[in-house]
């Protein structure tokens, strides 16, 4: 069976990467990406901030990706490590 894509087209994804590709790059805070698996399958996220900080969760809104956090981390890394769903 063929995987579900949320793009209409390769040239779709490869733009939409692209765009976030650049997002992630214009950080003035480093951001890890990984892959964590979970009971509903795989997730990515992003992690900023010190890990000996107290934890927050940063949901993303409706149809964009976690990098609507990118330009709020210099704010939010500077009390907690960041993990951006």
């Amino acid at each position: 069976m063929a995987a579900v894509s949320a793009f209409r087209s390769d040239e779709a994804r490869a733009a939409y990467v692209r765009l976030y590709d650049a997002a992630l790059a214009a950080s003035t805070i480093p951001v890890t990406a990984s892959d964590i698996e979970t009971s509903f399958g795989r997730t990515h996220v992003l992690t900023a901030g010190d890990p000996s900080k107290p934890a927050l969760v940063a949901l993303h809104g409706l149809e964009i990706s976690s990098t609507m956090w990118v330009p709020l981390l210099p704010i939010l890394v500077a009390n907690y490590r960041v993990t951006m769903v």
